[in-house]
């Protein structure tokens, strides 16, 4: 079976993660962005495939989806995978309005697993969520600003020792 994923994204703070995730893992990939996560994407990603929903869940075996709060985008996206048989995965990017992230107009909209990329997110989701998996994984976005940041270090230390 193929192993393609349809990336979704739509805040800014689930792009960045989303982003970096793609630039980490070699993964088959489509990506379906709105919102802020456009030009994120299109930074960090320039030669990503960029597609609509409709065509990205044709091609993909699993969505990785954001999971905004203010834009029902996501939900949408991890409604119609699931409609589909499709297996949906989201990256919970911060520590608040959980609930609200997957709530669309009183349902809840919850995907097949749940990641996280730290102790305080887990304990959160997993006292909110008993009936869906949550996964601690390395937040890759973070793993990017730690790279940034030793190597502005070292640059700044070579330049001291001049």
């Amino acid at each position: 079976m193929k192993n393609h994923v349809a990336i979704i994204s739509h805040d800014a703070g689930g792009a960045e993660i989303l982003s970096s995730w793609l630039n980490h893992y070699d993964y088959s990939a489509s990506v379906v962005v709105e919102g802020p996560a456009k030009k994120i994407f299109k930074e960090k990603c320039p030669n990503a495939e960029y597609l609509n929903l409709d065509e990205a869940l044709i091609k993909c075996n699993w969505v990785l989806s954001g999971t905004g709060w203010e834009s029902n985008f996501e939900r949408k996206a991890i409604s119609n995978a699931k409609n589909l048989g499709i297996k949906t995965v989201v990256f919970l990017d911060h520590w608040v309005n959980y609930i609200e992230r997957f709530d669309e107009n009183g349902s809840m909209i919850l995907p097949d697993q749940i990641w996280v990329g730290d102790k305080e997110a887990e304990r959160i989701a997993k006292n909110l969520f008993h009936t869906v998996p949550i996964t601690l994984k390395s937040n890759p976005y973070f793993d990017d600003l730690r790279k940034k940041i030793n190597e502005f270090e070292r640059s700044t230390f070579e330049k001291n020792e001049d």
